[in-house]
């Protein structure tokens, strides 16, 4: 081993949900996140271990797959599905949209709220993470 150098892995409950919380403004409650959607998800108040694996599934399917309209009920989700569209609004009026990093993402007819959503979250977790480190 060479002194001085280290390898360091993080690993966060629910990452990206919690920054996009952080991001757009939404508190979820002390605990879980995978948990506190799981039992919006199943409609229970304890999950099973299979439940709780299903429920980041699902959970990751709508932040990068887009909303299905089975849970924009989930107040979470529809603060995901408003800011990706207001994401693509601005990018479609200004022609680019400013990532959190300082980057400038330019408009292009292959970038879907989606990917343009996807892109977003990414810089910020770059933005977060350099700051984290």
């Amino acid at each position: 081993m060479h002194r001085g150098n280290y390898l360091v892995e993080y690993d966060f409950d629910a990452y990206h949900p919690r920054l996009i919380a952080k991001e757009f403004g939404y508190d979820f409650p002390s605990g879980s996140v995978h948990e506190y959607l799981g039992k919006k998800y199943f409609n229970k108040d304890v999950l099973t271990e299979e439940d709780y694996k299903n429920s980041k599934i699902i959970t990751f399917k709508q932040l990068y797959g887009g909303v299905a309209q089975e849970y924009k009920n989930i107040d979470f989700f529809q603060l995901i599905d408003e800011a990706s569209t207001k994401l693509q609004e601005t990018c479609e009026s200004q022609g680019y949209i400013d990532l959190p990093t300082g980057i400038v993402l330019q408009k292009s007819k292959d970038l879907t709220k989606n990917k343009l959503f996807n892109y977003y979250v990414q810089n910020l977790e770059t933005f977060n993470n350099i700051d984290k480190i």
